[in-house]
């Protein structure tokens, strides 16, 4: 159900905007443009609390994006791993952001341990993320393993750490989420149904391009980081904040959003659960010009 005219002015009693990144902030290139870079920074000084939510690790490729944002404000929140941990990002004189973890939910070792056995018996590839390094590490067996490693990590700009096996990871950490790489997303998650329950995961199709399938703790959600992040930072998700995004990882998000946004190029999960669905792309600076 669509809200009023007056209940989507996104720019009334907001205290904060989340925003996606892949399919959403950053074009299709992978890119922040100009525009977006501009008006972010704009509605920082402004006092509008701009705040990350996205797939990705805390890592060096997610940094590089703060910086060329180079936001105003003191601190930025952060929601990574498709809301398995929150962060606080607060930046130092040199321009480096150090990192306050407000809350990490990971896959417990049980599950882990039997998503990893199902992955295997299918002959699929699964990454697993070590949320304290933000490492991705995996065990690639045939030429189709490598060859979706290398596309994925195109895609997050940075390569993962190969393995002999996943007891190595086991040993390190717990999984912030995991990851089974396929070409066949949709018959994936038909087999996992199959095998699992909804007690066991959180199961959501890859974004922006479905070649790939996370599975997260089952409570956890960028919708349930959203949450635990303004009650840190002492706002109310369902009055004073606007969320953006365009992926299945996105729909309880845009949920529990005063005012939840779905790009034009958004999933339909994402539109059913949007507020609003812009008439701009993310390779039309959607989120810039809704919020000029």
């Amino acid at each position: 159900n669509r809200r009023t005219n007056e209940q989507t002015n996104i720019k009334m009693h907001l205290k904060m905007i989340a925003l996606d990144l892949d399919g959403t902030t950053l074009n299709s290139h992978h890119e922040l443009t100009e525009k977006t870079i501009l008006t972010l920074r704009r509605l920082s000084q402004k006092g509008l609390i701009v705040c990350i939510a996205t797939g990705r690790c805390m890592d060096s490729s997610l940094m590089k994006y703060l910086r060329i944002l180079d936001l105003p404000q003191k601190s930025i929140p952060a929601i990574c791993y498709n809301g398995a941990y929150g962060y606080i990002l607060e930046k130092d004189a040199n321009g480096d952001y150090k990192q306050t973890v407000v809350f990490k939910n990971p896959v417990d070792e049980i599950p882990t341990k039997n998503l990893i056995s199902f992955s295997l018996r299918l002959g699929l590839l699964i990454q697993y993320y070590n949320g304290e390094t933000g490492e991705v590490l995996s065990v690639p067996l045939t030429e189709e393993h490598r060859a979706l490693s290398a596309r994925y990590a195109a895609l997050v700009g940075k390569p993962q750490v190969v393995l002999r096996s996943y007891d190595e990871a086991l040993a390190q950490s717990l999984s912030a989420k995991l990851l089974i790489l396929t070409t066949q997303p949709d018959e994936l998650i038909a087999q996992a149904s199959a095998q699992f329950s909804a007690d066991d995961f959180n199961v959501i199709r890859g974004s922006p391009d479905p070649f790939f399938v996370e599975f997260l703790r089952k409570d956890v959600s960028k919708g349930s980081a959203l949450l635990a992040l303004c009650e840190h930072l002492g706002l109310d998700a369902s009055q004073q904040v606007a969320a953006f995004g365009d992926g299945d990882n996105d729909r309880e998000m845009l949920q529990q959003a005063a005012v939840g946004v779905a790009m034009r190029n958004a999933k339909p999960l994402a539109q059913q659960a949007a507020d609003v669905i812009l008439q701009w792309t993310n390779d039309e600076d959607g989120v810039a010009l809704q919020l000029l």
